[in-house]
């Protein structure tokens, strides 16, 4: 038995409108619950109950065992002090208030019906794709939408929190810090982390010194990302090798070790090397692009802002092998790309900038470009559909992620809609 079943039983009124007996032999009758406390102190707080037909109001803690008070030394806590009722699933040992008299008891495990008991503890097994994977119930689908877009604030919330620490980081500088997560999402799942090592290594204000020269974000990108260090066949990226040595030394820059980067079971299109030179292009067309998406009114307005103009200099010969051209299609960034992108930097830093800023009509713009973007394909969407949730639009994805990551994976049941349906279904 686990105490959150407990008190989620209690939250969700499991309890309430029935007459029940006390260990103590009061009848007791639970009229409201109380406010759920999230900080230290009672679970419980301004509960109303009837004990022996006389009314009375206070807070609420919830145990395994009585003897968990003791065990937790709530007897020397004066936040208790005001506690009138103590719910356990067994009550094992006498329990005294701070006056020396009986604690109200109420012992919940014969009112437990041994389904419910069970459900739980298969939810807990997290063997499956999700917890409730062999006692799934899909919620009407009214219920549904509300629970995703609950799901979605959460999910963009966490990615505020995110922008957060990185502003924090740059001194409250919004250009800098979109460009971090711009960079994060250009790398894909597989490179990622070596394209946020890129831009810690690079600021943004070595690349806006150098906006009007292609060349120069070119060395600067590829030279910072360690692809640089050897002596190339092909004329242009020498001189990309010797344009990087010089830029370095002004900026006092510090090259990554190109062994992070990772090649394998990917196409070609999405060789890092390639990556990195789509970054270096989209930075060069692309200033002071988190201004110009605050102004954009649709979403159609920053797709021009995807659509690289392909550098004609670059006979790219693969950077890791001096074997692999490129060709201008290859070049291009894919649309699902774009969408990544889109999803995961773009409009999260729209929202968080309208909050932050006190702006809603920004964060309501992030939400309403979510809707037109279509649902990713992953194996965590795949997965959903198993179940007949299939997700329409970026908004329900991004929602069956967030249900995925913070929910399933960590056996949070009790705070999900799907789990609490399936708990206390007759």
């Amino acid at each position: 038995m686990k105490e959150d079943l407990i008190q989620f039983l209690w939250e969700q009124k499991f309890f309430a409108g029935k007459e029940l007996i006390c260990t103590q032999g009061q009848r007791l009758y639970v009229a409201h619950t109380g406010t759920k406390n999230t900080d230290a102190g009672p679970d419980f707080f301004n509960a109303r109950l009837k004990i022996n037909n006389l009314e009375w109001a206070g807070n609420v803690e919830i145990h395994v065992k009585t003897s968990d008070w003791y065990k937790h030394n709530h007897q020397k806590d004066k936040r208790y002090e005001n506690v009138i009722l103590h719910v356990v699933y067994e009550d094992d040992v006498v329990l005294n208030d701070k006056d020396g008299n009986l604690l109200l008891t109420l012992e919940v495990k014969k009112l437990l019906p041994p389904s419910l008991i069970s459900k739980h503890n298969e939810l807990m097994q997290k063997k499956t794709l999700i917890p409730c994977e062999k006692v799934f119930v899909k919620p009407r689908e009214i219920k549904l939408n509300l629970w995703f877009e609950r799901l979605l604030i959460e999910r963009l919330e966490h990615k505020t929190k995110y922008i957060n620490d990185l502003l924090l980081k740059s001194e409250n500088n919004f250009e800098e810090t979109f460009y971090k997560i711009t960079a994060k999402y250009f790398g894909q799942k597989i490179n990622a982390q070596a394209f946020e090592m890129l831009s810690q290594n690079l600021p943004l204000i070595v690349i806006a010194k150098h906006k009007n020269n292609l060349s120069q974000i070119e060395a600067l990108v590829i030279g910072t990302a360690g692809f640089l260090d050897l002596h190339f066949e092909d004329e242009y990226l020498n001189f990309l090798k010797i344009e990087y040595e010089y830029l370095k030394h002004k900026f006092n820059l510090q090259s990554l070790d190109k062994s992070i980067w990772k090649f394998a079971r990917t196409r070609p299109a999405n060789f890092p090397t390639v990556r990195l030179l789509q970054f270096a292009l989209f930075l060069y067309q692309n200033s002071q692009l988190l201004s110009k998406i605050i102004k954009a009114e649709k979403l159609k307005d920053i797709m021009p802002f995807f659509q690289l103009k392909f550098n004609h200099k670059i006979n790219l010969v693969a950077l890791h092998n001096n074997s692999q051209k490129t060709s201008e299609k290859e070049f291009n960034l894919g649309i699902s790309t774009i969408e990544n992108i889109i999803i995961n930097a773009l409009i999260p830093m729209l929202f968080a900038y309208g909050k932050i800023h006190n702006l809603p009509e920004l964060s309501d713009k992030s939400l309403e470009w979510l809707l037109q973007v279509p649902a990713e394909q992953n194996s965590v969407i795949k997965g959903w559909e198993i179940f007949g949730i299939k997700a329409k639009n970026a908004w329900q994805s991004q929602a069956l992620i967030e249900q995925k990551s913070n929910y399933c994976n960590k056996l949070q049941c009790l705070r999900c809609i799907i789990g609490k349906e399936i708990l206390l279904a007759p």
